[in-house]
């Protein structure tokens, strides 16, 4: 009897733990970012999504320029709403083109004073 209550209470305690993952896991801020353009006109945009609603979730794209081995910011948007599971932001800006450009977005979420981040990035795309 006493061995069949423990693999009971360790079967119980592996399920809370399994659960209590599972949702830290939905939780984390995730998104994704676009880049786009028609010529030297180029379209940037992010968003940030929760398994839940959060307390504060935000995005903030990233326009990247490469120049020579280095990548420099050319513009950047961000948004923050309160109370909700989705949020997504865009920008516009016309380049110098002959460069390679990429956008990066930084997605966040606070619920009960515990933040979560991730991020994501576009493939480097060529502008004449």
């Amino acid at each position: 009897m006493k061995k069949r209550f423990l693999f009971l209470v360790l079967a119980l305690m592996l399920c809370l733990s399994v659960g209590a993952t599972a949702l830290a896991m939905s939780r984390a801020a995730g998104g994704h970012c676009t880049i786009s353009n028609v010529g030297r006109n180029v379209s940037f945009s992010g968003y940030s999504d929760s398994g839940q609603t959060e307390d504060r979730i935000g995005v903030t794209v990233t326009l990247w320029e490469q120049q020579g081995s280095s990548w420099v910011s050319v513009d950047s948007k961000s948004k923050e709403l309160r109370n909700t599971d989705y949020v997504e932001v865009a920008g516009n800006k016309i380049v110098d083109g002959g460069h390679y450009y990429k956008v990066t977005a930084l997605h966040t979420s606070t619920k009960n004073g515990v933040s979560y981040s991730s991020s994501s990035e576009t493939p480097k795309r060529w502008i004449p």
